[in-house]
């Protein structure tokens, strides 16, 4: 979760900074050839960046939600069950508004 939360954050800032460096672009004048250049160099790197960002939490999140599916297949090892049972408990979806069957809104 932390490094989703990270990478959202660095997206975040990232792509205001690109919102800020077009506006900041918009406002030079068309004679100013060599500072357009420059904040092109600029917005260059920091499109990547939030391109890799945006990739990182997609990933992160992802990968967090196999973890969840391991954890569980390892909680579920010694269940004596078929091996086709075991995956379906494992893979199915969290039920956020229960917690051990117990509704969260009363506790």
């Amino acid at each position: 979760a932390w490094a989703i939360r990270a990478s959202t954050a660095a997206l975040f800032f990232t792509r205001s900074s690109l919102c800020w460096l077009h506006q900041l672009q918009e406002r030079l004048p068309a004679t100013e050839f060599r500072a357009h250049q420059d904040i092109n160099k600029i917005i260059a790197p920091a499109e990547f960046t939030a391109d890799a960002t945006l990739n990182s939490a997609k990933y992160a999140s992802r990968a967090m939600s196999s973890s969840v599916t391991a954890r569980r297949l390892l909680w579920l090892r010694n269940w004596q069950s078929d091996s086709r049972q075991k995956w379906k408990l494992a893979s199915a979806r969290a039920q956020v508004r229960r917690c051990l069957a117990i509704p969260l809104i009363f506790i």
